[in-house]
């Protein structure tokens, strides 16, 4: 009885010795590579959208007219003849339009800001400095081109109050670096109590010398 189970003891020794890898590890390390560009890019799409009725939203393109876009100027912020507007006995000129500037900025993650500089809105001697106004926004439900909504917007980043667009003014400060849609509206003053408008606006009106005013907006992405 003994001498049979040493040898069964002795064949299992055999055969384990004799299984492939039993007692042995082989590792092989494979090199990844993924390079990412950096990236310094702000898209800007600028669209006409009708004073009334109020309440039209400019990203939705039954709403509004894409009149710009980065890639090559197709139009401009032009306000057209202004209405004369005598109801209630104010004595005013209007635009039958606004726009919004639609703008994203792409960092690579890098801390930055999207600002707006005009140097005047003139003609001549005159200007409407203090007629045209700019207004900041941030929206949570516009959405990507084939996806969801952005969402709400990163707790760091901030966009700026309403102002007039003469001079440099700052739209969207984003210590976040995330890309994200950012709205700015331009529109000329309207004497409506509940826009907000600063307090030195001046309403275009039967004082305001006639002709016709131009000048430019410039967009601007730096890195903060």
């Amino acid at each position: 009885m003994k001498k049979v189970i040493s040898l069964v003891l002795a064949l299992c020794v055999c055969v384990a010795v004799g299984l492939p890898g039993a007692f042995a590890q082989t590792t092989t390390t494979v090199p990844v590579y993924a390079p990412v560009p950096q990236t310094l890019n702000l898209d800007v799409i600028i669209r006409s959208v009708p004073s009334s009725p109020k309440g039209l939203d400019p990203w939705n393109p039954s709403a509004s007219t894409v009149v710009d876009t980065v890639h090559g100027v197709s139009g401009s912020m032009d306000f057209g003849l202004l209405r004369w507007h005598p109801e209630n006995n104010i004595n005013l000129f209007l635009s039958d339009v606004y726009f919004a500037a639609f703008l994203y900025a792409s960092t690579s993650g890098r801390s930055y800001t999207i600002s707006q500089q005009c140097s005047g809105i003139t003609n001549g001697v005159h200007n409407l400095n203090n007629s045209l106004i700019m207004t900041p926004d941030y929206q949570p439900g516009d959405t990507w081109d084939g996806g969801g909504a952005q969402g709400d917007r990163p707790s760091t980043d901030n966009f700026q109050q309403k102002a007039f667009a003469f001079g440099d003014h700052p739209i969207y400060v984003a210590p976040s670096g995330i890309t994200r849609i950012v709205r700015c509206y331009y529109g000329l003053a309207t004497g409506d109590p509940s826009l907000g408008e600063p307090a030195q606006t001046q309403l275009l009106n039967s004082d305001t010398p006639s002709g016709h005013y131009t000048g430019t907006v410039t967009f601007t992405l730096t890195l903060n």
